[in-house]
C-alpha cells in the first residue's frame, strides 16, 4: 500500500504543457504483476533485467521500468508494449520521436528515479525534467558534503546544530544535485560542486513531518552555464514518510500535480 501523502493518480495523465505530474510509486510488487510489466519490454530490456545480480534488485528494476512505460502508454494513449526509448550521449533516455507524433512537435519529456522499494516519475511536455528520490538512512554526512558539495553549501550544512536537521537537510541537497544533473543531460560529466543552490529555511513538502528544513530553492551559478539561474527552477518534494526529494525542470512550473500510484493494483487509469 503507498503511503504517500499525495492524493491518487487520476486521468488525465498527459500533463499540460505548463504542468509537471510527479506520481510516487512502490516498486516491490507481487509475482504476477512483474510478470506482466516484463510482458511489455523489448528484448535489450529483457537481457538488461536478467543482468543484476539479486533477484531484489532485479524485480524492482523491472517494476520501475515497465512502471515507466504504463505511465508513458498512458499519457499518450498508446500500448505499453509500442514505447520506444533512445539515449542521448550521456545516458539520458527519452522517447522515441515515433512514439511522439500526436504531440503535435512537443515532446513528451519525462524522468525517473528509484530508492529502496519506491519510485519517482516526472512527466512534463516542451521541457528538460530530473528528479531524484533519497531514503533518509542514518549516515555520516559532513564529510560528503565537504567532498561533493560547494564550499558554502557544506558550511550551511555545518552550521545546522540540530543532527536529524542537518541529516533531513544534506539528502534534499543530495536529491537536488542528483537530479539537477539528470535534468541537464550531463550525468556525472559535471561534478556536483560545479554548481550552486541557494538554500533557504522552508515549510516541509507535504509528505515529511519536521518543522522546517533548510532545502534548495534556486540554482545559483553553474559552472558551465551563467544563464542557469533563469533557465531552472528547483522544488523540493517528500513523495513518501523517510524520502527527500526534488524536481528541477526548465523554466517556471505553473503547476505541479503529485500523485501516488497503487502499482500493484494495475495500469494506470485513461482518460
Amino acid at each position: 500500500m503507498d503511503s504517500s501523502a499525495w492524493p491518487p493518480l487520476a486521468a488525465p495523465l498527459l500533463p499540460a504543457p505548463d504542468e509537471v505530474l510527479l506520481v510516487s510509486a512502490p516498486i516491490d510488487l507481487p509475482p504476477e504483476r512483474l510478470a506482466a510489466l516484463r510482458a511489455t519490454f523489448t528484448p535489450h530490456e529483457e537481457k538488461r533485467a536478467d543482468r543484476f545480480a539479486t533477484e531484489e534488485l532485479r524485480s524492482r528494476w523491472t517494476a520501475g521500468r515497465g512502471l515507466l512505460r504504463e505511465l508513458l502508454a498512458g499519457a499518450l494513449g498508446a500500448d505499453a508494449r509500442a514505447i520506444r526509448f533512445r539515449y542521448r550521449e550521456h545516458g539520458k533516455p527519452e522517447l522515441d520521436p515515433s512514439c511522439t507524433g500526436a504531440l503535435h512537435g512537443q515532446a513528451l519529456s519525462f524522468n525517473v528515479s528509484h530508492s529502496r522499494g519506491r519510485a519517482l516519475y516526472a512527466l512534463a511536455r516542451g521541457r528538460e525534467v530530473g528528479v531524484d528520490l533519497e531514503e533518509m538512512r542514518p549516515r555520516k554526512s559532513d564529510g560528503v558534503a565537504d567532498r561533493f558539495y560547494a564550499p558554502e553549501e557544506s558550511a550551511a550544512l555545518r552550521a545546522l546544530t540540530d543532527d536529524d536537521e542537518r541529516r533531513r537537510s544534506f539528502f534534499f541537497i543530495w536529491s537536488a544535485k542528483e537530479a539537477f544533473i539528470k535534468a541537464t543531460g550531463l550525468g556525472l560529466s559535471q561534478s556536483l560542486s560545479s554548481f550552486t543552490f541557494a538554500l533557504a529555511r522552508i515549510a516541509p513538502p507535504a509528505g515529511l513531518e519536521c518543522a522546517s528544513l533548510l532545502a534548495p530553492v534556486a540554482v545559483q551559478s553553474h559552472r558551465g552555464d551563467p544563464l542557469a539561474q533563469a533557465r531552472w527552477s528547483v522544488y523540493p518534494l517528500s513523495p513518501a514518510p523517510g524520502f527527500s526529494g526534488a524536481l528541477i525542470a526548465e523554466g517556471l512550473v505553473r503547476t505541479l500535480k503529485l500523485r501516488s500510484w497503487d502499482a500493484g493494483a494495475g495500469a494506470p487509469p485513461r482518460a
